[in-house]
């Protein structure tokens, strides 16, 4: 390839599309990554105006599902939920344990009430308490690939009513 391109070694890569990629030090053979988003973790830390100190442990209240709340109170607060939800969704790559929790509130971009946007601060003030966290990635060349399949939506095929999102 050196014969047809100039090529050049630039070391390894600390951040990609958004993520920043470092190795752990701790790691004896080095081959730990740690991923993590803190500028989009900023970004939507600062969009959301979170100035109380208020902190979670959990980005939801246990056994709570969000409903379409269409009685509920409107929204209060200026910043685009739309906007705040798929930062989310993107900061999902880094953080899988928001992931449902975010998909739940993702759900009502189309009318979201008060408790829709509580949700996501609760979401916030849980990031903004564990922002130095990432995804630890740990190579294992021997595993092979796996592959699990939910074919049938936890035995929800068929049985949902599209046009309701709290079903969905």
């Amino acid at each position: 390839m050196q014969e047809n391109f100039i090529l050049t070694d630039e070391g390894d890569v600390d951040i990609y599309l958004g993520i920043k990629i470092e190795r752990l030090a701790d790691d004896q053979n080095n081959d730990k990554l740690k991923l993590s988003q803190p500028h989009l973790m900023k970004q939507i830390i600062d969009m959301t105006n979170l100035t109380d100190q208020r902190m979670y442990d959990t980005p939801a209240k246990p056994r709570k599902i969000l409903t379409r709340d269409s009685e509920g109170e409107a929204r209060r607060y200026e910043w685009s939920y739309c906007s705040i939800v798929g930062m989310l969704n993107y900061l999902c790559i880094t953080r899988p344990e928001i992931l449902f929790t975010v998909h739940q509130c993702a759900r009502f971009g189309i009318d979201p009430q008060l408790s829709h946007e509580i949700a996501i601060k609760r979401i916030v003030r849980y990031l903004k308490c564990t922002e130095l966290d990432g995804l630890i990635l740990t190579p294992d060349l021997t595993a092979g690939i796996k592959c699990y399949v939910d074919a049938d939506f936890a035995g929800a095929l068929d049985k949902e009513d599209s046009a309701d999102p709290s079903t969905g």
